[in-house]
């Protein structure tokens, strides 16, 4: 039986049917694409970097030793505050690595380090080196925070796979990558995007795509030359 890649139309392989909608590219086991697949590796072994790189923007609110941030309040009001978003997404990578680190290795959690710099550097290390478990791991309950509707934080338990882990993961990376400025320059282009009609679509020369941010559809370069034979510029 086949499957199409769990990342939709945003597969790198991504196919279109004769009525315009892209599906994922065909696979056998209902996981990635080769593309997609290879692409999450790679976006995994770079999280540790990740981590340090957010820290730093973050006026580095992790000192040596130092197992949780602080922030200091001071009497300078121009002073530049914390990056409090950069901070937050420095905290998901080591919350996610953590959460599918120990599934991999079957280490306890209670014996990683207090440390986050060397917790999330081994939690990546441990996935970097079992990438193929990590992306066979069958359907499991995983708790998750979420918000309950009087506003306060609580805990769901929902089914994830290996897919699952790949996107959420690879996800972590392309946004410290947009956050920190990395992977080139994003270009706005000023054609219309042709599944929405909005001019929001931006170029990546990184990754050879181009992508519209109101409907969220992306393609490949050469794939939008073929909807656009005129070419689009910036």
């Amino acid at each position: 039986m086949t499957h199409t890649c769990r990342n939709g139309h945003r597969c790198r392989q991504a196919i279109r049917t004769t009525d315009g909608e892209r599906l994922g590219a065909l696979t056998e086991n209902g996981g990635l694409c080769k593309a997609c697949e290879t692409a999450a590796f790679n976006a995994i072994v770079h999280l540790a970097d990740d981590w340090e790189a957010l820290n730093d923007t973050a006026s580095q609110p992790f000192s040596t030793g130092n197992p949780a941030p602080r922030v200091s309040r001071t009497p300078d009001r121009h002073r530049a505050p914390v990056r409090v978003d950069a901070l937050d997404l420095a905290r998901r990578i080591d919350e996610e690595t953590g959460r599918w680190a120990w599934r991999v290795t079957r280490t306890r959690p209670q014996s990683m380090p207090r440390n986050a710099q060397e917790r999330v550097s081994r939690n990546v290390a441990a996935l970097t080196r079992y990438l193929g478990t990590l992306a066979d791991l069958p359907a499991q309950g995983v708790g998750l925070p979420t918000i309950r509707d009087d506003g306060s934080v609580g805990w769901a338990t929902i089914t994830l796979t290996g897919a699952d882990a790949l996107i959420r993961l690879e996800r972590l990376h392309r946004a410290a990558n947009r956050l920190l400025g990395v992977g080139g320059v994003v270009t706005w282009l000023r054609d219309p995007c042709h599944m929405c009609g909005r001019r929001t679509l931006t170029s990546d020369p990184e990754e050879g795509r181009v992508a519209c941010a109101h409907c969220d559809h992306s393609w490949a370069s050469d794939e939008f030359d073929r909807f656009n034979p005129l070419g689009t510029t910036a």
